[in-house]
């Protein structure tokens, strides 16, 4: 049985094992996707066979912020040609467009958590907000919320407009 290298960091050999161990679960690398520029919406547009304008490709960016997995979803959908970019654009912050299921996860966290709701609701008011470090973070991994040194955005009109709907 080879032995597994020893590092400073604890769980080096447990990243290459099959075997779980209690430690290899407590390590956690953080994955951080950026938001997609409107060039990289484009070309991966063009790999779905859409030839947009960067026009088009800016409202689809706008609404969802560039974030990779929404606009893989439009992207998905509109390709059929079933649908246009306009029509999807006016259901999305809606219970019946593409992103219904997805909307209705974060609002369940939310209601379960309404200290989250509460924080993300100061965001949606006024903008740009400071909020509680561990308020901020939660927001941030939710996808909810981008982060400027300590202010927190809504990271894209589609978090602002459906929010903003069932909060009312």
């Amino acid at each position: 049985m080879a032995t597994t290298p020893t590092r400073c960091c604890p769980c080096y050999g447990s990243l290459y094992s099959t075997q779980l161990t209690p430690i290899a679960l407590q390590c956690r690398f953080p994955i951080r996707l950026t938001a997609f520029t409107v060039e990289q919406v484009q070309a991966l547009a063009r790999s779905y066979g859409l030839s947009w304008s960067v026009a088009k490709t800016s409202k689809l960016t706008a609404m969802v912020g560039g974030h990779p997995y929404l606009v893989q979803l439009a992207l998905y959908h509109l390709q059929s040609g079933t649908l246009t970019l306009d029509e999807l654009l006016s259901t999305v912050p809606t219970q019946a467009g593409i992103y219904s299921s997805d909307l209705r996860h974060h609002w369940q966290i939310l209601q379960t958590y309404p200290e989250l709701l509460t924080a993300l609701q100061s965001v949606i008011k006024l903008g740009s907000a400071q909020l509680d470090p561990l308020l901020a973070y939660k927001l941030e991994s939710m996808g909810l919320i981008d982060l400027q040194g300590n202010q927190a955005s809504i990271s894209c009109e589609l978090y602002r407009q459906y929010f903003s709907q069932v909060q009312s």
